[in-house]
């Protein structure tokens, strides 16, 4: 009688497709003004993380608060400063949510 085995390797044909790698990065409080304000943000207080593929997030990439299944929050807009290192390093740059998807709208370096 031949074993039966609970799986087969088709069952995982496919599988992978449905995992996201995030990449983590350091940022400060949202800042609800627009433009440049969220430069001024003298220092980062929570690790978020996004689904791009790159170092920070860029437009169209999905951000992830901290516990790494809930969408970063935009209302009607807010600015997220984007830190290379931990305080007291100046933001590199910043980025726009607006709604609760997560999606970034638009992305700038800090001067």
């Amino acid at each position: 009688m031949p074993i039966a085995y609970p799986y087969r390797f088709s069952d995982w044909y496919g599988y992978d497709k449905d995992c996201v790698s995030l990449t983590g990065f350091l940022v400060g409080a949202g800042i609800v003004e627009g433009g440049n304000t969220a430069c001024s943000t003298l220092g980062s207080s929570f690790t978020y993380y996004h689904n791009g593929s790159g170092t920070y997030p860029a437009n169209g990439d999905i951000v992830y608060q901290a516990d790494q299944t809930t969408p970063a929050t935009g209302g009607t807009g807010t600015n997220y400063a984007v830190f290379a290192a931990g305080p007291p390093a100046p933001p590199v740059r910043y980025f726009r949510i607006t709604g609760s998807t997560g999606t970034v709208q638009a992305t700038s370096t800090c001067p």
